[in-house]
């Protein structure tokens, strides 16, 4: 049985060793890209529900829908057209 003391030793044991075999310039570049990567990601995180609350996105989506209809979809067959047409409002959550 593992007990909580157990536990923070082996924890622990893992993260000096880890920070021991790490110089200060790995330890950095770590912590900046985890930053970085974290405030980009909560930034499109808050861009995305903002444009959605606002309505846009599924004006994109149709304008998209659009352009793919009359430029690349023109020329298919229908059953295949009709396919694509399935994929792509499963893939964006359309029901119309």
């Amino acid at each position: 049985m593992i007990d909580m003391d157990n536990k923070i030793a082996y924890i622990s044991g893992f993260v000096f060793t880890t920070a021991m075999t790490m110089t200060i310039y790995d330890i950095l570049m770590a912590g900046v890209i985890g930053l970085v990567g974290g405030a980009g990601g909560l930034f499109i995180w808050a861009r995305y529900n903002k444009t959605k609350a606002m309505g846009l996105i599924n004006a994109d989506l149709e304008e998209l829908w659009r352009i793919l209809d009359d430029e690349v979809l023109g020329d298919l067959d229908e059953q295949i057209v009709e396919k694509i047409k399935e994929i792509f409002n499963r893939i964006f959550g359309k029901t119309s």
